[in-house]
C-alpha cells in the first residue's frame, strides 16, 4: 500500500469564465460539446461532467453567518481583544451568539 501518494502530473485547473461560458453555449444549443471543447480548449468529457452534475451551485451546509456578519463580529472581537475585555473563549460566544441573533448587522 503507497503512503505517501505522490501526483505525476499536476491537477488541470480550467478558467471558470470559460468553462460558464461553454456550459451556458451548450445548454442553449448554440453550440455543440465538440465546438465548445474546441473553442475553449477544454475536454469534453469535463463539460458533460459538469452539465450532468449540475457542479455549479454550492458545496456545503450554509453558514451560519453571511460575510458582513462574519466581518463585524470579528471586527469587534479585535476591538474587544485590544480592551483586554475577552479572557475566555466563552466571551467570545457570548458576542458571537448576541451578534448571530441581532437582524439588520
Amino acid at each position: 500500500m503507497v503512503r505517501d501518494y505522490k501526483r505525476k502530473k499536476p491537477k488541470v485547473v480550467y478558467d471558470e469564465e470559460k468553462v460558464a461560458e461553454a456550459i451556458e453555449k451548450i445548454r442553449r444549443k448554440e453550440w455543440t460539446y465538440e465546438k465548445a471543447s474546441n473553442e475553449s480548449g477544454i475536454p469534453v468529457g469535463t463539460l458533460a461532467s459538469r452539465i450532468s452534475r449540475n457542479s455549479n451551485g454550492p458545496v456545503g451546509r450554509p453558514t451560519a453567518l453571511n460575510t458582513n456578519e462574519e466581518k463585524h463580529l470579528v471586527d469587534l472581537i479585535l476591538t474587544l481583544q485590544s480592551y483586554g475585555e475577552l479572557s475566555a473563549i466563552e466571551d467570545v460566544l457570548k458576542y458571537a451568539s448576541d451578534e448571530g441573533s441581532s437582524p439588520g448587522v
